[in-house]
């Protein structure tokens, strides 16, 4: 069976984590987290001004878009409950047990774990929208 390939991605460069406050969620990503703001530009846009802000894991490529929810042009939901909706994320860490008790101290929500699963060490946390964050130290073999 042949599979017709339409669009040749070629890879992923951005993901979005909707939020409410881009200011505190760039200080939760840099601060917290340890990643790297990457761009921060205001500009205008079919009429909106727009703030373009990301951050992403030093040395690696793929970046976190953070945005404030903006409906769809023609959309009927209501973009504000986008805030903490988005999908889970994976971050891999060195030491799952130490990460969690390191943002436990900064008050991070922390849904679950650290536990140990089939892929190694997991917790799933959430930054200050809701947004989840899978936290995985990989099972060394």
């Amino acid at each position: 069976m042949t599979r017709t390939v339409t669009a040749n991605v070629e890879k992923l460069t951005h993901v979005t984590a909707i939020v409410s406050d881009l200011d505190k969620a760039l200080d939760f990503y840099t601060r917290v987290l340890g990643m790297e703001k990457r761009d921060d530009e205001v500009f205008e846009f079919n009429g909106t001004k727009m703030r373009w802000l990301t951050v992403g894991c030093p040395g690696q490529a793929l970046s976190i878009v953070l945005s404030t929810p903006m409906p769809a042009p023609g959309s009927k939901s209501d973009p504000d409950t986008w805030v903490g909706n988005g999908t889970m994320w994976v971050l891999q860490v060195m030491d799952c047990s130490g990460a969690v008790e390191a943002l436990k101290a900064e008050g991070v929500t922390i849904s679950s774990g650290p536990e140990e699963a089939p892929w190694g060490v997991s917790a799933v946390v959430r930054d200050p929208d809701g947004n989840p964050f899978n936290l995985v130290q990989p099972r060394r073999t």
